[in-house]
Parts: C-alpha cells; sequence; structure tokens
C-alpha cells in the first residue's frame, strides 16, 4: 500500500514539475519574441490584413507621404521628410533610429534604398516591431499590441509622442493632452456602467458604434484617449475630418450635454442646452454662435511656423482668442478685431457673469436652507413653493454647470440667473409667512407607535411569566 502511495506522489510531483517548466517557456518564450523582433514595413502587413491594409491607406497616416514627397513650408518647397531640421524624421518613419532592429537608419538619406520601405507611418508605428508576428505561432503574443487605446502610441508617453501630450519649445511649455481633462483617470464615483460612455475610452467607442456596454469589462481605461475620439482604422464610409468616430458636430455633444433633469438638486455638464438656449423654465430662449462648432473655439492650433513663445496646440481644449480673430476678423470694422480686443470682449462677459453669479448664489443658498427648515418643521408641503424651488435650482445650475462663466451663451445665461433669483426669493418669503404648527398636546406618530410598542412589550413579558 505504500509502495502505491509513493507512486502516486512521485507522478503528483512530475506533473507539478512539468507544469511548471511549462508555464516559464511560455512566459519567455513570448518575452524572447517581441524583444527579438524587427522592422519588415508596412507592406509586409498587406498580405494578412488586407482590408485593414487599404482602410489605412485611405486616412492621413497612409497617404501624407507618399502622394507628394515636397510642401511648401515657410514658403520654402521643402522635402516632407527634413523640413526644421529633420524634426519630422522620428515620428514620420518607422523604427527611427532603431537600427539594431532593421528600423530607419538617418545615417543614410532620407528617400535611400535602405530606407525607402520604412517610410511614413505605417502599421508597426503603433504596433511594434512586426517580423515575429509573422513568423511565430502565437499571433497575438508575438507583436507588441497597442495599449489604451493608442494613448501611449499617438502621443502620451515619452517613447512615441509623435502627437506630443506637452511639449516644451524653448522656455515656454505649450500643454497637450496630457494637461487636459480628458487625461484625467474618471473618479471613483464615476467608475460605473451607466458613466462609462463618457467617462471611459471603451464605453465612449462602444456608445459611438450603436452597442453601449451593459457591464464593466476586464480592462478598461478609465479615461478619453485619443482611440476614443478618432478610429486608427476608420471604415471607408467613414468621412469626418481627422478620422473622427462621430462628426465635428457630433464628437463632444456625445458627452457634453446634461445627465440632470428638472427636479434635481444638481445639474451636471450643460453645454449642449447652454449653447441650444431653450430648455430654461420661464426664460425666453436665446441661441448664440449656432453655426460654431465646439473644436472651431476649443481646437486652435497655432500655425506653421509660429514663434516658440506663442505657439498653441489644441488638444489641451482650452478656448484661445486667436481662434476668435479667424472668424471676427474682416467682419467686426470697427474696432479693428485683434486677440487683444477679442480678449477684452471675453473678459467683459466674464465680468457681468461674475456680478450676476454674486447677486443671485447667496439667495440660492439661503432658499437651499429655508427648504432644509421647512422640512425639519414640516411645513415645507404647506408653502406649495415645490416645483418653485426646483425650477430655480435648475435655471441657476444650467447658468453655472455649464463652466463657461456665461462664454457659451452670456445672455442666456444672466437671463436663467435673474429668473433663479425671482424665483429663489419666492421659497424665501414663503417659507419665512408659513408658521410653524404649534404642539396642541396630542401625542404624534412616533409618540403612540412608542407607547403601542411598550404595551406589547409588558404583554408578552407577563405571559412568559405566567408560564
Amino acid at each position: 500500500m505504500k509502495v502505491k502511495e509513493n507512486k502516486i506522489l512521485e507522478i503528483s510531483i512530475m506533473i507539478v514539475v512539468f507544469a511548471a517548466v511549462f508555464i516559464f517557456l511560455s512566459i519567455n518564450s513570448v518575452t524572447a519574441d517581441q524583444s527579438e523582433a524587427t522592422y519588415l514595413g508596412t507592406d509586409s502587413c498587406k498580405g494578412c490584413h488586407p482590408t485593414n491594409y487599404e482602410l489605412w491607406d485611405e486616412t492621413s497616416h497612409g497617404i501624407y507621404f507618399f502622394d507628394d514627397s515636397e510642401w511648401l513650408y515657410n514658403d520654402v518647397l521643402t522635402d516632407k521628410y527634413v523640413r526644421c531640421g529633420d524634426s519630422m524624421l522620428p515620428c514620420h518613419t518607422i523604427g527611427y533610429n532603431e537600427i539594431d532592429k532593421g528600423g530607419y537608419d538617418p545615417a543614410y538619406a532620407w528617400d535611400s534604398n535602405e530606407n525607402a520601405h520604412l517610410l511614413g507611418i505605417g502599421c508597426e508605428n503603433c504596433h511594434g516591431p512586426g517580423s515575429e508576428h509573422i513568423s511565430g505561432s502565437d499571433k497575438k503574443a508575438d507583436i507588441n499590441q497597442i495599449v489604451d487605446h493608442y494613448a501611449g502610441s499617438c502621443g502620451g508617453t515619452d517613447d512615441a509622442g509623435c502627437h506630443g501630450g506637452t511639449r516644451q519649445y524653448g522656455d515656454e511649455i505649450v500643454p497637450g493632452w496630457e494637461e487636459s481633462a480628458h487625461a484625467n483617470e474618471a473618479p471613483e464615483y464615476a467608475q460605473r456602467v451607466d458613466c462609462m460612455s463618457c467617462r471611459s475610452t471603451e464605453g465612449f467607442i462602444a456608445d459611438a458604434e450603436g452597442d453601449p456596454l451593459t457591464e464593466i469589462p476586464e480592462e478598461v481605461t478609465w479615461t478619453i484617449t485619443c482611440g476614443a475620439c478618432h478610429d486608427p482604422h476608420p471604415e471607408a464610409t467613414n468621412t469626418n475630418h481627422y478620422q473622427l468616430r462621430l462628426s465635428e458636430d457630433e464628437i463632444c455633444e456625445a458627452c457634453h450635454y446634461s445627465t440632470s433633469s428638472l427636479g434635481s438638486e444638481d445639474v451636471h455638464h450643460p453645454q449642449v442646452e447652454m449653447r441650444a438656449g431653450n430648455v430654461g423654465v420661464d426664460v425666453e430662449d436665446t441661441t448664440y454662435m449656432v453655426d460654431v462648432n465646439c473644436v472651431e473655439c476649443h481646437h486652435y492650433n497655432s500655425p506653421h511656423g509660429t514663434n516658440a513663445s506663442e505657439y498653441k496646440q489644441g488638444h489641451s481644449w482650452v478656448p484661445q482668442p486667436e481662434a476668435c480673430v479667424e472668424c471676427h476678423d474682416g467682419v467686426i470694422a470697427l474696432p479693428e478685431y485683434n486677440i487683444t480686443t477679442a480678449l477684452e470682449d471675453i473678459e467683459e462677459q466674464h465680468e457681468n457673469y461674475a456680478n450676476t453669479y454674486a447677486t443671485v448664489s447667496p439667495n440660492i443658498e439661503t432658499m437651499k436652507t429655508k427648504k432644509a427648515y421647512a422640512d425639519d418643521n414640516k411645513i415645507w408641503t404647506k408653502t406649495g413653493m415645490n416645483d418653485t424651488y426646483y425650477e430655480a435650482l435648475w435655471n441657476f445650475g444650467l447658468a453655472t454647470a455649464d463652466g463657461s462663466n456665461g462664454t457659451h451663451n452670456p445672455d442666456y445665461a444672466e437671463a436663467l440667473m435673474l429668473d433663479a433669483n425671482t424665483k429663489a426669493l419666492e421659497v424665501i418669503a414663503a417659507v419665512d409667512s408659513t408658521p410653524i404648527p404649534e404642539d396642541d398636546g396630542t401625542p404624534g406618530f412616533e409618540a403612540v407607535a412608542f407607547i403601542v410598542a411598550i404595551g406589547i412589550a409588558l404583554i408578552l413579558l407577563r405571559k412568559r411569566i405566567k408560564k
């Protein structure tokens, strides 16, 4: 019997050892494959991925550096690859300076035979060197797959910052996507299914494709990365600019609308409603800049050749006065419209907003205090002001939660706050004029319930004593 037990033990040990060796070799073989991979050029991907290749070939990444190798830069005809002292080469070639992996070799001419197959922005710029992917048995394991939906490869890391996060020009630091609210991780309270479409990349993509997520996936990116808005492999039917998943009219509005409704204590991100100017209560509809997309103000990029100290890029989403000048220059004759006058207009709007806010906000807070007081003293329903209270909160919330200090729709923001102020004063007056019911000595419900409970306890106790 003991011999049999020893035999079973030996077999068990051998199984464990073989399993451990198998797992070790599997893990290390993947690591070795990835580290030993070399660059092949985008044409090597075409045979197995013809559809993706054709879609890529129609994107800016696919055509920009192949249709014409020269362009005008500061009025000088320049090779696209060598403008700005070769500054385009690291991003616009495959495997730049990774010579040991067969990448682009800057020692040769940019269009030399050695480099010709590595020109442009191809599959391996994002997916990593592909030799082991082509020859290996585990196709997914044998290539450096994109993580975080292209945040890293597009510009979220120091290793591949082609579309830059924060860039430095001389002593000037120009913020980009990394400095924007899109790059901030969603707070813990928002990391749930009903917030995913706007607070996670996976959720946004699923919603944009018409198939919203109903549960949180095992791996989720709780930021809005490049790949949320931009489709790296857009369908041929996608005619949106910059490979956007939705049109420029829709892409921002997909998230920047209010998820609140009349009757809520708080209003959340009502930018769409404020631009439309038609959802306030008892306030006249007021539209503003109806033909202007969000990106026209929030995505201003400096022209090529701008001085370092004046350079600005759009993915920080901070609106710039230069964007105002682009539209208004030549339209407004007197005074001449420029950055200074644009800033003066914006500052005037903000000052008007701040003055009205300073008047209305204390009354809104007082109204909330009065409601709490009325609730505690059971006189709230007798004031008959429930609708007025929530209408005041709604109008005030639209104007303030919008976050633009009135700029999205200045006249409408002003009208909303003033109406909210009128309603708040009505509620305050109604509570102040409603007397608190006097105690006539009749026991209330709580007292009656307490007395009944004591009576039941005494009855049960008496029965138990009798037993």
